[in-house]
């Protein structure tokens, strides 16, 4: 192995715990971004008549 493939793996190595948490959260992003839209069937049935009175009788002030 050439001195430039050992300081890059050295410093992989080194900092292979940040690297994880960038990893794992980027993922987590891209997961997140992918399922915004969805809609489970309890949000629909019990949340969602719930926020859309809330919308409808002015926000803040309906909660009154």
């Amino acid at each position: 192995m050439s001195t430039k493939e050992e300081k890059v793996v050295n410093a992989i190595l080194k900092y292979r715990n940040f690297l994880f948490l960038i990893l794992v959260s980027v993922i987590a992003l891209i997961m997140r971004l992918k399922l915004f839209s969805f809609q489970s069937y309890d949000f629909r049935i019990f949340l969602l008549p719930w926020y859309e009175t809330i919308e409808k009788l002015g926000g803040i002030k309906a909660l009154n």
